[in-house]
């Protein structure tokens, strides 16, 4: 029986529990959010994502609420928005940025439709 897939894919790359569908090749827009994590962490794991190929081909990046997670720290580090804006310039594709999906108390249905 294979384990359950992680919530980030970033540290299953090149393992089996990798999510069978994250966004290579099928020209979705990728959705995701963060709690706790220092933006250089989520910078690693939005370049590990580029860097595999897994986010080619998607359309957009959606970047929810990051609840908690240190702007920036006396070490130099970037704000989000500098670091989602050089993964969506890469991919050359738009991305939005603080909008309300994710975790409990601050979420809003996201309606997906397909035409």
């Amino acid at each position: 029986m294979a384990e359950p897939a992680a919530a980030d894919p970033a540290p299953s790359i090149g393992a089996p529990a990798l999510p069978a569908a994250v966004a290579t090749g099928t020209g979705a827009i990728v959705v995701m959010e963060d709690v706790n994590e220092a933006v250089y962490r989520v910078d690693r794991m939005l370049r590990q994502l580029l860097m595999a190929g897994m986010l080619d081909g998607c359309r957009a990046l959606v970047f929810g609420h990051c609840t908690e997670c240190p702007e920036e720290a006396d070490d130099g580090a970037r704000p989000l928005d500098d670091v989602l804006a050089e993964t969506a310039d890469a991919l050359g594709v738009p991305c939005l940025a603080g909008v309300p999906v994710g975790r409990p108390g601050q979420t809003n249905l996201l309606k997906v439709e397909v035409v």
